[in-house]
């Protein structure tokens, strides 16, 4: 620890992080059970907060460490699973989710394969994805999800109170104001670009943990010393050697070993000494942490930019020195930090990603005039794997807008040569960017049907995506729909025309089969010639509209149940309680509630994991919006499968996660926020019903079908973006909404103790526009397609 120690240690840190443009960082060291640490820099530069030892950052692939702990947990506990050991083929562990792309691969690739990174099988393959499987296998033998496994058995134990599986479960247990801002260093304007530490769900277990020097450096003293849940046997199993990462042994360092990765932490060999370690780095993130089994030495790296991954890099090297006690003189000579003065630091901060640049006209090579119109080419493209990418045309060319993710990205298309190879070029969403790769498209009579993107560096060849019309064959789920009013009609046109499966449906009124005869050909599209049709009567005939007698007969072979019943608790409650006696136990139960939380429904159920809300606009059968809504008791595969469900069934539907449940969800709370102040304009004489609705159709309305609020703001606000917008308009804003109205059911619905603006509202409304009627509804979802473009 001398070197920490000593009074140039903070000068020579300093230097680093101006020279590598990291604006904070974070040196926690331990020897035996001694821990010392220390923060440099800052954490937010933006109000400027200073960085210490328990700023909490996102250590990424750090992560790993944890997750095969995790795994080796499992394996070492033979009591509870004795199933699960290194050997174990995954697939035997996850039958019906561990599918690779050939019988062999899926039958032979094991546990140890995954923690090694050899499902490369002819070598070791650096894979995020198969430790992001090794949670879903740690979920399914533990039955708690991934982050309560970490809490309850790594996290708690070790006291580790500001480590969290995604930031916003920090931010959940109040750590919010630790959490440091990440940064991206632009050297053209000289700018630092701040980020927030983004949830990625999808990267759980290959990253996504956010921690503190302070406490990641416990972890590293518990494994170096094996305490709390790393016993003996925990530690061999995580350090045993299992691929060479490269056998060619090219640009190694003086006196070190080629490296080795075990699970989830490398190991190398240094002036005869082992060294254990593994580094991260994410957007605005990156550092590393190592420890020396022999000398009870280790030490924790963390900064927010991706800077310090070369700061962590030179200062784990030197503290590695001074533990081994190497002479001044042969200690190797560093690159940076010993010979040049340190660089200056950036002069401005800005909030955000870089701002994005055309990449148009940056090709090499000459390019061929477009001839094929652009339309041909737009459209929904869907891959298994990559989800849904929408191509559309935006300045005069091609273009993909796949910011909806974690890992979000642009690409705009530049055309190469015969109307359809293009050179299409990747702009990251935080860390912007023009990266050129290949792409390709594929015409079956006169259109686009396949889109190849080089998404994938390791493989050979493109990843191609489908439109909807050559995708494979329509899911064929058994799907059962309790409740047969509007939406239960709605969801049966959707998934009548999108799925081959059996759709059958229970609703108590007696005329159940007359009711779909008559209403639901109208949501069929039947009298839409430009619609395809579908004969209802052929369809109960053929035995997919499926009319049952009773709930169980409904749910007894159901893969899907989804309800659609009164707006009632308790009805909702004892319909479940119902459901789940007589439904199989794969079955993946959906409530299309209007605002009852699943954790009000599922109060009477035994097994409460297996229920969320799928949240459709009216009607679902024609609006894009799902809203996914799960308890916290819903079990991740719950929110996989609905969502992955609706991203492919080929109807253009986008389903949105919503993460935190709350009365009336997203859609509906902005709805009803909107309606309060349309009836308190209306009740006040500000304004008629009918001229308000106007005022929504000729401005907002068109304006919202393209750009939500957050978008549109941004948008307004000009090469200021939403900030300049908000701090322009700041008085104006809060002066509306100090004067927005606050109008109140006074008997909460009841129709005898209506409050007295019910009656003018419904007054000027039903003057205006009569009362529905199915010509009305047709004319509606008629222009809703239009405006849709379906």
């Amino acid at each position: 620890m001398n070197l920490f120690h000593s009074d140039d240690f903070p000068i020579h840190v300093e230097t680093l992080m101006q020279q590598n443009h990291v604006p904070g960082l974070a040196v926690a060291i331990v020897r035996g059970d001694q821990i010392a640490s220390a923060g440099y820099g800052y954490a937010s530069l933006d109000p400027e907060t200073p960085c210490t030892p328990d700023t909490i950052f996102d250590i990424a692939s750090m992560s790993k460490s944890l997750t095969a702990a995790s795994v080796v947990l499992l394996v070492n506990d033979n009591k509870s699973h004795p199933e699960v050991q290194f050997d174990t083929p995954m697939s035997t562990l996850l039958p019906e989710d561990f599918v690779m792309s050939d019988e062999t691969y899926t039958a032979g690739v094991t546990v140890d394969d995954v923690l090694g990174h050899r499902t490369g099988l002819s070598g070791y393959l650096y894979s995020n994805t198969m430790y992001t499987v090794a949670t879903h296998l740690v979920e399914e033998k533990s039955k708690k999800s991934f982050a309560d496994f970490l809490h309850d058995r790594i996290f708690f134990p070790l006291v580790m109170a500001s480590t969290h599986l995604q930031p916003q479960r920090a931010r959940d247990h109040g750590l919010g104001s630790r959490l440091s801002t990440g940064y991206l260093w632009e050297k053209e304007d000289s700018t630092y670009y701040g980020v927030e530490i983004q949830d990625c769900p999808e990267g759980q277990g290959a990253g996504s943990v956010v921690s503190s020097a302070n406490d990641l450096v416990l972890w590293v003293k518990a494994l170096m010393n094996r305490e709390g849940p790393i016993c003996e046997d925990v530690y061999q199993g995580m350090v045993r050697l299992r691929s060479l990462r490269d056998p060619s042994g090219k640009r190694l360092k003086p006196l070190t070993s080629p490296p080795f990765y075990a699970a989830g932490i490398e190991i190398y060999y240094y002036r005869g000494y082992a060294v254990v370690w593994h580094d991260g780095n994410t957007t605005g993130f990156s550092g590393r942490f190592f420890f020396v089994p022999e000398l009870k030495v280790g030490a924790v790296v963390l900064g927010n930019a991706s800077g310090a991954m070369a700061v962590s890099s030179i200062l784990m090297r030197e503290l590695l020195d001074d533990a081994l006690g190497v002479p001044q003189e042969e200690r190797r000579a560093q690159e940076k930090g010993k010979k040049k003065e340190g660089k200056k630091r950036a002069t401005k901060v800005a909030a955000g990603p870089p701002p994005p640049r055309s990449a148009r006209g940056r090709g090499k090579t000459e390019l061929q005039a477009q001839v094929t119109p652009l339309a041909a080419y737009t459209g929904d493209y869907s891959n298994t794997g990559y989800h849904s990418l929408r191509v559309e045309i935006k300045d005069d060319g091609l273009f993909i807008d796949a910011t909806d993710r974690s890992f979000g990205f642009t690409l705009e298309f530049e055309h190469r040569e015969g109307q359809t190879k293009y050179t299409a070029y990747l702009c990251d969403f935080l860390e912007g960017g023009a990266d050129p790769i290949a792409a390709e498209f594929s015409f079956e009579g006169g259109v686009a049907v396949r889109m190849g993107l080089d998404l994938e560096p390791a493989l050979k060849e493109l990843v191609w995506l489908s439109t909807s019309s050559i995708m494979s064959s329509p899911p064929s789920y058994n799907i059962a729909l309790i409740g047969l009013g509007s939406i239960g009609i709605s969801f049966a046109a959707l998934h009548l025309r999108f799925t081959n499966g059996t759709v059958k449906t229970f609703d108590p009124r007696p005329d159940l089969k007359e009711h779909l005869l008559s209403v639901l050909p109208g949501y069929l599209y039947a009298n839409d010639p430009q619609s395809p049709s579908l004969n209802v009567a052929n369809l109960i005939t053929a035995g997919r509209l499926v009319i049952c007698d009773s709930l169980e007969d409904a749910c007894a072979d159901a893969d899907i149940i989804q309800e659609q019943g009164p707006e009632n608790i308790s009805f909702k409650q004892k319909t479940w309680t119902a459901i789940e006696a007589a439904a199989p136990p794969h079955t993946h139960f959906w409530s299309s509630t209007s605002g009852i939380l699943a954790s009000a429904q599922n109060e009477s159920m035994k097994d409460r994991s297996r229920l969320l809300v799928v949240h459709p606009f009216n009607p679902p059968h024609i609006m894009p919006l799902i809203e996914v809504v799960p308890s916290p008791e819903t079990k991740s595969e719950e929110i996989d499968f609905a969502r992955t469900y609706f991203e492919t069934l080929g109807s253009g539907h986008r389903p949105v996660v919503v993460k935190k449940e709350i009365p009336g969800f997203v859609g509906n709370r902005l709805a009803f926020a909107l309606l309060r102040e349309a009836v308190y304009l209306v009740e006040n004489d500000v304004v008629s019903a009918k001229d308000l609705d106007t005022v929504m159709e000729a401005s907002l309305g068109p304006r919202w079908a393209v750009q939500g609020p957050f978008k549109s703001y941004h948008m307004g606000g000009g090469a200021g973006g939403i900030r300049h917008f908000l701090g322009n308009l700041s008085s104006t804003i809060q002066t509306v909404w100090n004067g927005l109205g606050s109008v109140n059911f006074g008997g909460q619905g009841k129709a005898e103790e209506e409050s007295a603006w019910v009656d003018k509202i419904v007054k000027q409304t039903e003057e205006a526009y009569g009362m529905p009627d199915p010509a009305m509804l047709d004319d509606r979802d008629r222009e809703i397609r239009r405006v849709l473009g379906l």
